[in-house]
């Protein structure tokens, strides 16, 4: 399940409107500090796609970023500027900024 912040939301929203031909897609990467990132894009839906709606806005999700979506939260961080963070909060580890998690589960 897609918990998202209304800031968040509201945020993704506006970049959305302002880029019609796309949607929001989230992907699985390996990388950062625990090994692992969700990653969130304006792209075109990919054949293999699953759409998952949450706050109102169609995600488009990679076959492979499926099995991470069972508690994941989109928020803005706030420091020198904002930034869309996605945390997996199933994670077994992550690292200090949230931002990467380590999970028994297997790229």
């Amino acid at each position: 399940m897609i918990n998202i912040t209304k800031e968040a939301a509201d945020k993704i929203k506006v970049a959305l409107a302002n880029n019609p031909d796309l949607l929001a897609r989230i992907t699985i990467r390996k990388g950062g500090c625990a090994g692992t990132i969700l990653a969130l894009d304006l792209g075109k839906k990919e054949e293999s796609d699953c759409i998952v709606e949450s706050s109102g806005i169609p995600f488009s999700v990679s076959k492979e970023t499926i099995p991470f979506l069972d508690d994941i939260s989109i928020y803005i961080q706030n420091s020198l500027g904002s930034e869309i963070i996605i945390k997996n909060n199933s994670a077994k580890k992550t690292c200090k900024c949230g931002k990467s998690f380590c999970t028994e589960k297997l790229l």
